[in-house]
Parts: C-alpha cells; structure tokens; sequence
C-alpha cells in the first residue's frame, strides 16, 4: 500500500511549507510549529487513511512519522417507527456455507471457488461512515490507483459491494 505524502519544509523561521503528494496542502502561508498536528490530524481524517508525514527542519535534520486518523463513530440512527430485533443484526452471508479465510504466517487461504475462478484478495487499509445519502469518498494516491486499479468498497451492513473498473 502506498500511503498519501504530507511533506512539511520548516523555514528559519519555524513557518511551515506542507505539500499532499506534491501539491500544495494549504493557501494559509502563516502556518508554524502549533499548527501541524491539527493539519496532519485533518488531512488523515479527511482522506480516511494512515499519511506518512516527513517533516524536514531548516537545520537540515529530518523525520518521519505515519499518522491514522481517529476512528470515525457512526451516524446515529435517526428516530423512526419502532424497530424490530432482527434490523439491528448484520445481513446473512452473500452465500449461504462461505468459508471463512484462513491466515497464518506463510500467507492466507481460502476454499470453496469454484474450480479455475479468479479470486481477488482484498486488504481493508481504511474505513468510512456512509454519510446522509448513503455515499463514501476516499482520496487515494494517484500511484496506489496505478498500481491497483480495481477498488472493493463494501458495505459491511447493506452488504452492497461497488467495484471500480478502471481502464488499463
């Protein structure tokens, strides 16, 4: 996985110059030393995944660091007609038997496909809270979409599942 760049040049000064692979993170050129975690903090919030953040000091010296933004508290339900039980359970397996995936430490295995399928193997590095129209967004990287251009997203209550073909 290639983690998004927030890229953080400290002047003689102590302002801060910060970059999101790349391109400028922010207009705001009055930016110091007590700003940066709340920007960092906003930047992995607002993408929903771990940024690797390099922080380079006029002295030359330099740091690395990931940070993974706070876990995000889902919606509250909205008050409504009465509920039964069985709408608060998570819905039944696509497929009635679906055998879970077994991992160890040489790698991960799996069985019940059918004989010469393709099967994708997908890691969750992120999760997101639907928002009020039922929609996520998550900024990747351009070079983590070059280098994996399908993305699963799955809806661990609706049981939707969007895949993303993009051209190759």
């Amino acid at each position: 996985m290639v983690l998004p760049i927030v890229d953080v040049t400290v002047d003689d000064y102590g302002s801060l110059t910060v970059t999101l692979d790349g391109d400028p993170c922010t207009a705001d050129d009055t930016l110091g030393r007590s700003d940066l975690r709340a920007l960092v903090d906003t930047i992995a919030h607002d993408l929903g995944s771990p940024v690797r953040v390099e922080v380079h000091e006029h002295d030359g010296s330099s740091f690395t660091d990931i940070v993974t933004p706070a876990p995000v508290e889902p919606a509250p339900q909205r008050p409504g007609p009465a509920r039964d039980a069985a709408a608060d359970e998570p819905p039944p397996p696509v497929r009635s038997g679906t055998p879970t995936a077994l991992a160890s430490v040489f790698g991960i295995s799996g069985e019940g496909f059918t004989a010469g399928e393709e099967v994708e193997i997908c890691l969750v590095f992120a999760r997101q809270v639907a928002d009020e129209h039922g929609t996520t967004q998550l900024r990747l990287p351009p070079a983590a979409l070059a280098a994996h251009p399908r993305v699963t997203l799955i809806g661990r209550t609706s049981g939707v599942i969007a895949i993303s073909e993009t051209a190759s």
